[in-house]
């Protein structure tokens, strides 16, 4: 599989036709430089769906919560949990009643529709836990401060076979983490972040970021020096690159953490 942003004659020329493209490819093909794409194996590419589906239920079910408080803030009912889908929250949002009928009937389908989700990513918590088992990747991952089974599995799936990444920074910036870099001569210029990359895995990293500076050890420490330099969002940005070392080291040495990694 070709990658066609990295084939740049193909991307930026002016008459683009399949035939074209054809006679680009083959010459490339001829000279043994075609830029491909990594394919990852059956498995891989199902736990990746599952991480994804998973995700998506997520962000469905935290939209419901949104239009659940909405009605009950309308209504000026105030019901005092941080999880309005808790245990003791269901109860309480099971014995009100309103006024208005229509809002009451929509406030228990939104509930019902939002408990349906649970259930689903329920689900799908079991068939990643199920693969964790058996990810001798993710097993290493968890080992990191503020890295759960999820994540664990996540980012053992989007990286795949870690040896297609010779280093730390080829990593990142396949994770969206390594700045642009412009540089002509004595003349330097520092972009933002790289766009085009694994925004999953980008994601994932910088969630673990926040977990893990919540925690005692050298990544809370190098956040608050960073913090105090930069300011929270590049510091955040900075621990998820300082992951990314680290589980770059963790997997090509097959060890699990130690407080040494990525200095």
């Amino acid at each position: 599989m070709v990658n066609p942003n990295r084939l740049r004659e193909i991307a930026e020329s002016e008459k683009k036709t399949d035939r074209e493209d054809a006679k680009v490819i083959a010459k490339h093909l001829r000279m043994n430089d075609l830029p491909t794409c990594y394919v990852p194996d059956k498995r891989t590419r199902e736990v990746r769906d599952i991480i994804r589906q998973r995700k998506s239920m997520v962000e469905m079910r935290t939209m419901l919560k949104n239009k659940i408080r909405s009605i009950l803030a309308r209504e000026g009912i105030d019901i005092p949990y941080t999880d309005i889908l808790g245990d003791e929250a269901l109860l309480e949002l099971d014995s009100i009643e309103l006024e208005n009928k229509v809002q009451e009937d929509a406030l228990h389908r939104l509930v019902h529709l939002a408990g349906v989700l649970t259930g689903e990513i329920w689900d799908y918590d079991q068939k990643i836990e199920e693969t964790y088992e058996v990810s001798k990747y993710a097993k290493l991952l968890d080992t990191i401060p503020g890295i759960s089974h999820y994540s664990a599995v996540h980012i053992a799936s989007s990286i795949g076979d870690i040896s297609r990444f010779p280093t730390h920074n080829e990593l990142a910036s396949y994770a969206g983490l390594a700045p642009i870099v412009r540089q002509s001569g004595d003349r330097r210029r520092d972009g933002g972040l790289k766009r085009k990359s694994d925004k999953q895995l980008r994601w994932i990293l910088i969630q673990d970021a926040h977990s893990a500076v919540r925690k005692k050890g050298k990544l809370r420490k190098y956040y608050l020096k960073k913090v105090r330099r930069n300011g929270e969002q590049d510091a955040i940005v900075a621990i998820a690159r300082k992951l990314v070392k680290i589980i770059h080291c963790m997997l090509t040495r097959g060890e699990p953490y130690s407080e040494n990694y990525g200095k």
